[in-house]
C-alpha cells in the first residue's frame, strides 16, 4: 500500500509545480525571456548599428563550440573565488557593457523618430546616448529591478546580434557541451565546493561604485543598495503569496542561438525556396515534394522555449531547489524546429544550412535590410 502521508506529500509536490501557471511573477518572467528572445533573434538578421563592419560578426564553428563551456568554467570559478577581489574592474566592466548595448538597442528607434522631427544622424546619436547613461545611471544609484532587467535584456540582444552559429549542426555541438556544464555546476558542484557554484555567483551582489567613489572623495558613505550585476533577469513577487523568480541570462543567450538561426533560415527558405534544395544537404531530400507554405521554424523554435522554461519553473517549484534550465529549455529548443523541419521534408537542409551571406550565395541582401 502507497502510505498516505507519501500521497499527500506528492499532491502537495504537484500542486507546488503547478503554481507558476497562476502566479504572476513566472508569467511575466517567461513573457520577458520571450520577448527578449524574439528581439534578438530579429535583431540578429539585421546589422547592429555601429559594429556593421566586417569584423562585427563573430561565428562560433565547432572548435569554439567545444571550448565554450570550459571557457565558461573557468570564468564561473573565477567569480566565484576572487569576486570580492575583482569586484570593482568588474562592475565597472559591466557598466561599460551595459550602457553600450542599451545605446545599440535604443539606436534604431531614434533614427526611425528622426523621420518625423528635424533631427540629423548626429542630434539622434546624442540623445540616445543621453538616454541610455541616464538608464546606466538610474540603475547603478537606484538597483531597481526594471532597469536591471532593461540593461540585461539590452546585453542579451547585442550579443545575439553579434554572435551567431553559421548552422544548426554548430548549435547542436555547443549544446552538448553546455547540457554538461549547466547539470554539473548546479547539480554536483556543492560536493567539490562549499556551495552551488552556478547559485553563489549569480545571487552575488557588488558594492555600490557610486557608495565607494563618495566614500573616497569626501569620506561620507552615502546610503545606497548593494548593485546587482546585470547577468540575470530579476523579478519580484508581484502579489502577496507569490514567488520571486530569477533567471540567468545564459538561459535567453544559449537557447536564443538556436532560436536566431530558425529565424534566419525562416528569412532565407522565403526569399528563396530553393535554397532547401539547393544546398548540398538538400541531396538528403532529393525526390521529396516540398511542403509548401512558410517553414515557421522560427515559431517552432520559440514555442519549444516557452514549453522548455515553463517546464523549469515547474520542476523548480515542485523541488523547491535551484534546477540546470538548461536541462529542459535545450531538447525542447531543439525537438520543436525539428519536428517542423521533418514535416517539411528538410531535416538535412535545417541541420546543416548556414545563414550568412558569404557561406550561402542564394541568400538574398533585401530581407536583411532593416
Amino acid at each position: 500500500m502507497f502510505p498516505l502521508d507519501c500521497l499527500v506529500e506528492a499532491c502537495l509536490r504537484s500542486s507546488r509545480g503547478a503554481r507558476f501557471l497562476f502566479d504572476s511573477t513566472m508569467f511575466a518572467l517567461v513573457l520577458l525571456a520571450t520577448t527578449i528572445l524574439s528581439l534578438g533573434a530579429y535583431r540578429s538578421a539585421i546589422p547592429v548599428p555601429l559594429l556593421s563592419g566586417e569584423d562585427s560578426t563573430v561565428h562560433l564553428g565547432p572548435r569554439e563550440a567545444l571550448l565554450f563551456p570550459v571557457v565558461g568554467s573557468a570564468m564561473l570559478l573565477c567569480l566565484y573565488f576572487f569576486f570580492r577581489s575583482i569586484q570593482t574592474f568588474y562592475i565597472m566592466l559591466s557598466i561599460i557593457a551595459a550602457g553600450i548595448s542599451c545605446f545599440l538597442c535604443l539606436h534604431p528607434l531614434f533614427t526611425f523618430h528622426s523621420r518625423w522631427r528635424p533631427l540629423g544622424q548626429d542630434m539622434n546619436s546624442v540623445l540616445c546616448a543621453l538616454t541610455s547613461l541616464a538608464i546606466t545611471l538610474a540603475w547603478v544609484v537606484t538597483n531597481h529591478w526594471l532597469f536591471l532587467n532593461l540593461l540585461g535584456g539590452c546585453m542579451c540582444i547585442v550579443m545575439l546580434s553579434v554572435v551567431k552559429v553559421p548552422t544548426v549542426r554548430v548549435a547542436l555541438i555547443l549544446y552538448a557541451g553546455l547540457l554538461v556544464y549547466d547539470v554539473f555546476w548546479v547539480f554536483f558542484s556543492h560536493h567539490f565546493f562549499a556551495h552551488n557554484v552556478m547559485t553563489e555567483v549569480a545571487q552575488s551582489e557588488a558594492v555600490n561604485p557610486v557608495q565607494s567613489a563618495a566614500h573616497t572623495l569626501t569620506g561620507a558613505t552615502p546610503a545606497l543598495p548593494p548593485l546587482s550585476l546585470p547577468a540575470k533577469l530579476s523579478i519580484p513577487a508581484l502579489r502577496s503569496g507569490a514567488h520571486s523568480a530569477m533567471l540567468g541570462l545564459g538561459d535567453v543567450f544559449v537557447p536564443g542561438l538556436l532560436v536566431a538561426q530558425c529565424f534566419r533560415l525562416d528569412r532565407l527558405f522565403t526569399a528563396s525556396p530553393a535554397a532547401w534544395s539547393a544546398h548540398p544537404a538538400g541531396a538528403h531530400s532529393t525526390g521529396s515534394p516540398l511542403v509548401p507554405g512558410p517553414p515557421r521554424l522560427f515559431a517552432a523554435s520559440l514555442v519549444g522555449y516557452v514549453l522548455g522554461l515553463s517546464l523549469a519553473i515547474a520542476v523548480s517549484l515542485h523541488f523547491e531547489a535551484a534546477q540546470p534550465a538548461l536541462l529542459y529549455i535545450l531538447p525542447c529548443v531543439v525537438l520543436a524546429p525539428l519536428a517542423r523541419a521533418c514535416m517539411l521534408r528538410r531535416a538535412a537542409a535545417w541541420l546543416s544550412c548556414p545563414t550568412d551571406d558569404t557561406a550561402h550565395p542564394l541568400l538574398p541582401g533585401a530581407p536583411f535590410k532593416a
